[in-house]
């Protein structure tokens, strides 16, 4: 089970299922702080860093599936 976040990051993927996402899931905990981050400071580090959602922007969300 996933966590969905809708509306204002909707435009972030942060979720390991590609080999992109293990590289931005490395750099981001780099510049997070040495603790559990709140939802709200892997959106703010990512929507200040581009290049960094730019990692694995071209990999495609899959869709839930209902059961």
């Amino acid at each position: 089970m996933g966590l969905c976040v809708t509306a204002f990051a909707n435009d972030l993927r942060v979720t390991l299922d590609t080999w992109e996402d293990l590289v931005l899931l490395r750099a981001l905990v780099t510049e997070l702080p040495d603790k559990p981050p709140a939802c709200s400071e892997v959106v703010a580090t990512l929507s200040a860093r581009p290049d960094r959602v730019a990692i694995n922007s071209g990999v495609g969300q899959k869709p839930l599936e209902a059961g």
